[in-house]
């Protein structure tokens, strides 16, 4: 079955709903677009895609990726891009496979082919951004140099946790601050700018973050542990440094 897409850029938009029990996809003849002329980032294509292969391929790998088998997401996230080459999704899927296989410089050549296509895509930034900051101090700069290209959240905070790793408080808090205020939704912003703030001894203010952050978690996930956030305000609260 074909269906009608829209391409921004070659980022495809395809939404099928997933069918129980898929072991592979059919591969498709051939990718058609409607428009003349090759697709490039920042136009508006319409093509025709095999609904029962891109994102059937999609699927399989994300449900292999899920269950850590990685040869055979790995497999699945390549044959979708055999229908399309560009296809972003599946280059976020080789990423996350190179990431879970500790391979950081392969999945920084899939996070940069996803920007090469969509520079402003958060994931592929999110997803840099993490990268750069686990290897400090060495790729501090290049991490400041991404931000200074695309500015955002996710990267704020890993530049706020490179600079925490390295001791520099004053740095990270700034970091943080500026992380939770461009998504004030994201309760590991404001957790790690409790923290920030708590080791600053700017303990009012940390108090105030730590209980924001305890609040948003209620509704949002969130990596940090409760727990130690409660009692370390019910401290603060008590007038504990």
């Amino acid at each position: 079955m074909m269906i009608r897409c829209l391409v921004w850029g070659a980022m495809m938009m395809v939404a099928v709903a997933s069918a129980a029990g898929e072991t592979s996809c059919p591969m498709p003849e051939r990718v058609r677009v409607a428009l003349n002329g090759p697709i490039r980032p920042g136009t508006l294509r319409i093509v025709e895609v095999d609904s029962t292969g891109y994102a059937c391929w999609l699927r399989l790998g994300q449900r292999a990726l899920k269950q850590r088998d990685f040869q055979k997401a790995e497999r699945a996230y390549r044959k979708a891009l055999q229908i399309v080459p560009d296809g972003t999704d599946a280059l976020l899927g080789l990423a996350a496979v190179a990431v879970s296989q500790h391979q950081p410089q392969r999945a920084r050549r899939y996070y940069r082919r996803v920007l090469a296509i969509d520079p402003a895509n958060p994931y592929a930034l999110a997803g840099l951004g993490l990268l750069l900051e686990r290897q400090r101090p060495r790729h501090l700069a290049a991490l400041q140099q991404l931000l200074r290209q695309h500015d955002g959240p996710a990267l704020r905070f890993a530049l706020g946790n490179l600079y925490a790793g390295n001791g520099d408080w004053r740095r990270a808090q700034q970091a943080y601050f500026q992380a939770f205020r461009l998504d004030p939704g994201q309760p590991d912003y404001a957790y790690n700018l409790a923290v920030s703030l708590d080791r600053l001894g700017k303990y009012r203010l940390a108090a105030r973050f730590y209980d924001r952050a305890l609040r948003l978690a209620r509704e949002n996930p969130s990596g940090f542990d409760p727990e130690a956030a409660r009692r370390r305000l019910s401290q603060l609260r008590k007038g504990l440094p």
